[in-house]
This record gives structure tokens, C-alpha cells and sequence, in this order.
């Protein structure tokens, strides 16, 4: 682990989950939100990994030998999550737990279920048509694992805690921006008094209806919903969890924005302590059921190679990240390569009002003209080469290429890539904005691979 960023290290835990918990060093302005709330942890009572899957969701808790996975990350991370569960001695999974259908919360179950026996699951029920959730019902099928539908009420005993279910409920969610985010299973764990509140993806219909029904929501940590999207984590929600630990899932390698900025700032502003996977790595807390211990993950980041971006496709919230570059200065270098067409090199930036020669130092060694892949590593930022047949992949678009589709401006380009994964028309059409005449158009233009 990199020394320097052990610092940020909040307690430092022995490699089984049972054993005791040394206070260590703690990062100032975290430790500060959490005072009182930190204590030594001789004899843990649970155990509870928010699990670095890259761009999704897994959450590990243990619990009197007894474990439960909530989520098993995107396809990719299936094999690193088994490679995960069994260093931490996890023989058997007594309940999964599916959120819902999106493949970067259940594209790891198939692989997960053939690996490690898994005795009962927990879905919601909402069907989706895609092939990372066929696998997972095939698999949960072959193995003949029960599956329980997740409903609000049904609680679960895992040895000295009760998990309850307090999402979906029926009615179950129609119409909103994405039906399966909405009717996602929320869950409550308490264990004594120290409760953890895992949100899934659920977002603003799922917040309001929780308060408006009176459950009691209230909760130390806040698994916070949609890998810290701006749909999702309202004011109200917060002031009514006052939560003082936030955990946002999601990879620093995502093109979908997360986590939202104004996410974050809400948080904080709540004197919420906020730790994020891609930057903290698997984030573990322990509890007494009085106290919690916490340990980081940090990984090494290799700025040459993760955190290098184009300049001509990122976007406006990407460019905020280099180094002395804030919002007004992002948004010009934006509007100069709209204006005066991409930068042919990286020392072209120096014609942007605002950046001087020693700005353009420190942001050279995160740029680099045409860096191509998938995914250069910064929320927003892909190449998203067209197909043969010209069509733009909805699912990897950055911003500026959404808004070149007819009828698209810029709200509605965020709207889509805040609602992505998409796997066809009907994913669309929920999207604030986008009715079927628009779409008419759009959809010569466009795929879903």
C-alpha cells in the first residue's frame, strides 16, 4: 500500500474480520466530521465491505459467521470479487441480495453462484431483458437456489442483527426516469445502535415515498445511492438519515459523471464523512453496535496512464479535476475547441485564456491528444468511436457527442448518461425530455452495444 497514502488510513485492522482493531493516524478534515463516532473495536460484532468493483456495486456483510452480498459488481470485476470473497474466508453466501436488474449491480452473480455456494436470494422482481441478468437467473436456476421476492417489511435475522427490507413496495414504481433504480431494494441493517442504510440505485421517487411513509430511515452510514448520482441523495433524504458516514461505489474509470459534485457537496455540507471506492478502495467498517472502526484501501494511481485525458472529448466536469483547473476555466477550454476546433497538441492549450505556462505544466502530464480506449479514466471522458455504420453508442457518448444529435442540448445529454446502462428504445423513452418524435429521429443514429 502507498505510504503516502496510508495517511488517509482511518484504523488499521488485522486480516480477519473478527480480530482486534488498532486506532491509527486519521486524515484531518474526516476525522473532524467523525469525532465520537471512532472508537477501538476489541470484538466486532459485524463486519461490513464496501467492495471496490470498479463502475458498480458489491457490499460484503459478516456477521456471527454468517455472510451477505448485496450486489456482485459488473462482469468484468466477477473474478476479482471470488478471489476477494475467499481471502476474506467467505465459504458460503448465505443470502444475496440483487438491488435490481442493471448488469453493474448483478453481472458478477452468475460467476459468483458457480464459485461459491450461494443458499437463497433476494430480487425485486422487475424483470429486464438483458443478458447479464438471463445469466444470473439461468445460474440461480441450475444451482436451484431459492429466490425470495424483496418486498418492504420482510426482515432477516443474521445472528446477533436484523436486516430489514423497506424497498420496493407495492405499488411498485411506473413511468419514472428509470423504473428499475426506483423499485430498487432498500435495506436497513442494525446491529445494537449503529444502523448502515444500502440505498442500491434507488433515487428521487424511492427517497420521498421512505420519508413520506414514515420509515425510519436514520442511520450512521449511508451506502449512498446510484454511485453518488446527481438523481439521487436529496437534501430532505439526508436531513432525514443524518447520516455522519457516506460510502459511494464507483470507478474511477466511469463515464457517467459519478459521483456527482453536487452530490458530494450536499453531503458534506451535512457534515458527512464521504469515502469513495475509486479513491479509497474497498472501504471496511467494523462495529461493536456502539462504535465503528474503519479501514481504507487506497490504491496507487499511475497519473501517466489511468488519469490521462483528451482535451478534445472531455467534458466540462472532467477537465475540473486536472490539476489548477476549476469550473470557469474547464468551461473555457470547452468553448476555445468549439470555437477554434480540437487542439492539435497538449502545448495548444496555451492559447485558453487563463492558462499560463506554468498551468499548463501541472496539467500536461494528465492530457494527452487522442488517448484513445474505451475509457482513459475520468468520469465523462471516452472516445466513444462511432460504428462502421456511423451510429453513436448511447452507452459510451460523452457529452459533446450526445449533444450533436438532433434535438439534443445539454440537459438532456446528462439525463441520458446519468441513465445509463441503456439496453433499448423503452430505457429511452423514460428520460425526461425525450418523446417519441425526438426519438424518431435520434434512433437511426444511435445503438445500444
Amino acid at each position: 500500500m502507498n505510504r503516502r497514502a496510508l495517511s488517509l488510513l482511518l484504523l488499521t485492522l488485522l486480516s480477519a474480520w473478527a480480530c482486534p482493531v488498532v486506532a491509527a493516524p486519521i486524515d484531518a478534515p474526516r476525522a473532524a466530521r467523525l469525532k465520537g463516532a471512532l472508537g477501538e473495536i476489541k470484538a466486532p460484532a459485524a463486519t461490513v465491505r464496501f467492495i471496490d468493483v470498479d463502475q458498480g456495486d458489491a457490499t460484503l456483510i459478516s456477521i456471527d459467521g454468517k455472510h451477505v452480498l448485496i450486489d456482485s459488481g459488473p462482469p468484468k470485476a466477477a473474478d476479482g470479487l471470488v478471489r476477494d470473497l475467499r481471502a476474506w474466508g467467505v465459504t458460503q453466501i448465505d443470502l444475496l441480495i440483487n438491488t435490481h436488474a442493471h448488469a453493474d449491480h448483478i453481472g458478477g452473480a452468475a460467476k459468483l453462484i458457480e464459485a461459491i455456494p450461494v443458499k437463497a436470494a433476494l430480487d425485486p422482481g422487475v424483470i429486464h431483458p438483458s443478458s447479464a441478468y438471463k445469466k444470473m437467473l439461468k445460474a440461480l436456476e441450475d444451482h436451484q437456489i431459492p429466490v425470495r421476492q424483496a418486498r418492504a417489511g420482510r426482515e432477516i435475522k443474521i445472528g446477533s442483527a436484523r436486516l430489514k427490507v423497506l424497498a420496493p413496495k407495492d405499488p411498485l414504481f411506473t413511468g419514472t426516469r428509470s423504473d428499475h433504480n426506483a423499485n430498487s431494494v432498500v435495506t436497513r441493517l442494525d446491529v445494537g445502535g449503529v444502523r448502515f442504510l444500502f440505498m442500491g440505485d434507488a433515487e428521487a421517487e424511492t427517497e420521498e415515498r421512505l420519508i413520506s411513509d414514515g420509515e425510519d430511515i436514520k442511520a450512521l452510514v449511508l451506502k449512498v445511492a446510484h454511485h453518488g448520482s446527481g438523481y439521487a441523495t436529496h437534501e430532505p433524504f439526508i436531513g432525514a438519515v443524518t447520516p455522519r458516514v457516506g460510502v459511494i461505489s464507483c470507478g474511477i474509470s466511469n463515464n457517467y459523471g459519478h459521483p456527482n459534485p453536487g452530490t458530494i457537496a450536499r453531503l458534506e455540507s451535512h457534515g458527512v464523512a464521504v469515502f469513495q471506492t475509486q479513491l479509497d478502495g474497498t472501504t471496511t467498517i467494523q462495529t461493536d453496535g456502539v462504535k465503528i472502526a474503519i479501514q481504507i484501501e487506497p490504491k496507487a494511481i499511475d497519473p501517466k496512464s489511468q488519469w490521462q485525458i483528451d482535451p478534445n472529448i472531455a467534458t466540462a466536469e472532467a477537465l475540473e479535476r486536472l490539476p489548477t483547473v476549476g469550473a470557469k476555466l474547464a468551461a473555457k477550454i470547452v468553448a476555445h475547441r468549439q470555437a477554434h476546433g480540437p487542439f492539435k497538441s497538449v502545448e495548444a492549450l496555451g492559447a485558453v485564456p487563463g492558462v499560463s505556462a506554468k498551468r499548463l505544466g501541472r496539467m500536461a502530464p494528465h492530457l494527452k491528444i487522442g488517448a484513445g480506449g474505451e475509457m482513459e479514466g475520468m468520469e465523462g471522458v471516452v472516445s466513444a468511436t462511432p460504428r462502421a455504420d456511423g451510429r453513436l453508442n448511447l452507452n459510451t457518448a460523452s457529452l459533446e457527442q450526445l449533444k450533436g444529435l438532433p434535438g439534443i442540448g445539454e440537459k438532456t445529454a446528462a439525463q441520458i448518461i446519468a441513465a445509463r446502462p441503456l439496453s433499448g428504445p423503452s430505457d429511452v423513452l423514460r428520460i425526461k425530455g425525450i418523446g417519441e418524435k425526438k426519438w424518431a429521429k435520434i434512433a437511426p443514429k444511435v445503438s445500444f452495444e
